[in-house]
C-alpha cells in the first residue's frame, strides 16, 4: 500500500478521490447526520479557507513582504493580468453563451484557479523561505471575489466592496495576530500541512465523477487552455525571474474543487450568468480530476530532474 500511495499530491489527491467515489456512488453515506456529515459541506470548504488565509496571515513577516512582492507577488500579478485579458477576450469573442459550451464563466474560473495544498506538498521538504511566505499570496488566489471582478470589469452595477472586504478579514486578522505575538508563527506553522486532507475531503464532497466525465469534450479544450495559456508560459516567466525552473508558479496551478464554487458565487452578483452555472460546475469537475494528476506528474518530469 505505501508503494502505490506514496506519490507526490498523494496526501491531497487520494482523500479528494476516496470521497469522490463516495459521493458518486453512495452519497447519501455523506449525508448521514451531524457532526460527521459536517465535514462534506460547503460551510466546512469556506471554513477551512477562513483558517489557512488566517494561519497564512499569521505567518506573514510584513519585513519579508517587499521581497516576496518582488519574486512570487509578481508571478501572481501577472497571472491575474493573463487571466484578465483572457476572460474579456472570451466575452468580446463568443458572447455569453460561449462556443463549444464553454463559457467566460468557466474560463475565468478554471484560469483564476490554484491549489494552496499541492503547492505546499510539491514543494514539500525543499520549500524555500520566501516560497513558505509565498503560501499566504497563493491562499488569497483562492478568494472567489477575485473572478468576480475579473469577470465584471467594465459592470459598474456590480457591487464587489462587500465580497472583497469578507475575503480579506481573515488574512487580515492573521497578519496582527502575527506581529502582535510573533511565537504564534511556530505554534500555527504546522496546521496548513495537517488541514490539507481535510480541504481535500471537502472538494471531493463535491465531484460527481459520472457527470464530470459527462463534460469530457468542453473539458479537455479547458484543460489544454489552462496550461497551455497559462501554467506552462507563467511557469517560464517564474523561471526567467526568479531562476527557480518554475515550480512555484507549476506547484500552485492544478484546479482546485473550490473552483466548482466560483460559477455560483458570481451567478449570486450577476444573474445573466446563472443559466450557464450548472454546465459550467460539471466541466470544471472533469479539469479538477485531471489536472490533480498531471501537475503533479509534471512536476515530477519538469522541475524535479532539472533541479
Amino acid at each position: 500500500m505505501k508503494k502505490y500511495l506514496n506519490f507526490p499530491g498523494s496526501n491531497f489527491l487520494i482523500p479528494m478521490f476516496l470521497t469522490a467515489i463516495v459521493y458518486t456512488f453512495v452519497p447519501d453515506v455523506l449525508t448521514l447526520g451531524y457532526p460527521f456529515s459536517g465535514l462534506f459541506t460547503q460551510d466546512a470548504t469556506f471554513f477551512i479557507i477562513s483558517t489557512l488565509l488566517i494561519v497564512s496571515g499569521i505567518q506573514t513577516d510584513l519585513r519579508k513582504l517587499p521581497k516576496l512582492m518582488t519574486s512570487i507577488g509578481t508571478v501572481i500579478v501577472i497571472k491575474i493580468m493573463i487571466v484578465l485579458l483572457v476572460t474579456q477576450l472570451w466575452i468580446v469573442l463568443f458572447p455569453i453563451s460561449g462556443v463549444f459550451q464553454i463559457t467566460a464563466l468557466s474560463i475565468v474560473s478554471v484560469l483564476m484557479s490554484c491549489n494552496p495544498g499541492m503547492y505546499l506538498v510539491l514543494l514539500g521538504e525543499d520549500i524555500t523561505s520566501i516560497e513558505k511566505s509565498g503560501f499566504s499570496l497563493v491562499n488569497l488566489l483562492m478568494l472567489p471575489v477575485l473572478p468576480l471582478i475579473l469577470i465584471s470589469v467594465g459592470q459598474s452595477k456590480v457591487d464587489i466592496l462587500i465580497p472583497i472586504l469578507t475575503s480579506l478579514l481573515p488574512f487580515l486578522i492573521g497578519i496582527v495576530i502575527g506581529e502582535l505575538f510573533p511565537k504564534s508563527r511556530n505554534m500555527f506553522a504546522p496546521l496548513s500541512m495537517l488541514l490539507i486532507p481535510f480541504l481535500a475531503v471537502t472538494f471531493g464532497a463535491r465531484i460527481n465523477l459520472l457527470n464530470a466525465f459527462h463534460s469530457i469534450g468542453s473539458g479537455i479544450i479547458l484543460l489544454i487552455l489552462f496550461y497551455l495559456v497559462l501554467v506552462f508560459p507563467l511557469s517560464k516567466i517564474d523561471d526567467i525571474l526568479n531562476d527557480n525552473g518554475g515550480r512555484v508558479s507549476l506547484s500552485m496551478h492544478s484546479v482546485a474543487a473550490f473552483s466548482m464554487s466560483i460559477p455560483p458565487f458570481i451567478a449570486t452578483y450577476i444573474p445573466e450568468w446563472q443559466p450557464y452555472v450548472s454546465q459550467s460546475v460539471t466541466q470544471i469537475a472533469f479539469v479538477v480530476i485531471i489536472s490533480s494528476f498531471l501537475t503533479p506528474f509534471f512536476y515530477k518530469k519538469l522541475i524535479t530532474k532539472n533541479n
